[in-house]
């Protein structure tokens, strides 16, 4: 479990949705994957404008892909022939034209963790730091422009020893989000029209790993700790990006649900049952709170101690 020690040093993906490790009794808990929201206020950040020109394209290959070979000949007209090659290796690149926004944001209240997770599916690697494990409570932001929103769905992955421009040499935590380009372009316009420049909260959907415990007994307005194997994209989703024009806010005054809460039945066939948590009336939310946290600590006792 995620403690303000750290992680299990043990950490095991039992299936794709399911990290394990085992506790002093032999027991195992779990981390499972859900949506869950992070909330990122962007203080410090840049507003791009790109145009592009050409890319390579890297389906041709000038040594298998052309015929003759007069364009190995040390003499003009060999320059001239493998000139001409190079540049059939060259396409338009209308993609790269586009907006972004990218800076550096504070994670509203709630933490990730990115750690090593052993995957028995692969084959372990020198390069594995089995020791890693950092905390991150700031993320690079970069939200970018598409054609399609839905065929690019964004991303929450670790970049170690980053050589980007912001905290180049660093491990850092990067968040890839998209925008259409007209929403973008539009909101890009709206934030260059403020006299100063706003802070934006943007709110972002992740499948990402918490602690089954922590879930199970924390309380709506409780800080988050978040796990991210070190290895992974954890998926992710725009769901809003805000400003004020008179004052900054912050993103816990914003109208923004948090994803349906469920649970995971951990079963003897590895297959995930999925129970919605159901809702109660008002009026009994007090009582039944009380009891559902001593019902929770005393199976987690009666787990630890079996």
């Amino acid at each position: 479990m995620i403690t303000g020690d750290g992680v299990e040093k043990d950490l095991e993906f039992e299936r794709t949705n399911a990290i394990s490790f085992s506790i002093s009794n032999g027991n195992k808990l779990h981390y499972f994957e859900h949506w869950h929201t992070l909330r990122i206020v962007l203080s410090d950040y840049d507003l791009v404008r790109a145009v592009g020109g050409f890319e390579q394209d890297f389906e041709k290959n000038i040594f298998s892909d052309f015929e003759g070979d007069e364009w190995q000949a040390r003499t003009k007209e060999g320059f001239e022939a493998y000139n001409k090659l190079r540049l059939a290796q060259i396409k338009p690149a209308p993609g790269r034209t586009g907006y972004a926004i990218t800076g550096l944001g504070q994670i509203e209240r709630d933490r990730v963790v990115c750690a090593f997770v052993r995957d028995p599916s692969r084959t372990p690697s020198d390069r594995d730091d089995t020791a890693y494990e950092k905390t991150f409570r700031d993320v690079i932001v970069n939200v970018v422009s598409v054609t399609d929103q839905d065929a690019n769905a964004g991303s929450l992955f670790l970049f170690k020893e980053d050589m980007g421009d912001i905290r180049p040499g660093s491990d850092n935590l990067h968040l890839t989000l998209y925008m259409t380009a007209d929403q973008l372009r539009d909101l890009i316009n709206e934030i260059r029209s403020s006299k100063v420049r706003p802070q934006l909260q943007v709110a972002a959907l992740v499948a990402i790993y918490q602690s089954e415990v922590e879930a199970g007994l924390r309380d709506w307005h409780h800080a988050q700790t978040f796990l991210l194997p070190d290895q992974n994209h954890a998926p992710a989703r725009l769901m809003q990006i805000r400003f004020g024009f008179d004052k900054p806010g912050t993103l816990e005054d914003l109208d923004l649900p948090d994803p349906q809460p469920v649970r995971d039945e951990f079963v003897a066939d590895t297959k995930a049952t999925w129970v919605a948590q159901p809702t109660f009336p008002t009026a009994n939310l007090k009582s039944i709170k009380i009891a559902l946290w001593i019902i929770a600590v005393a199976s987690v006792l009666r787990l630890l101690i079996r």
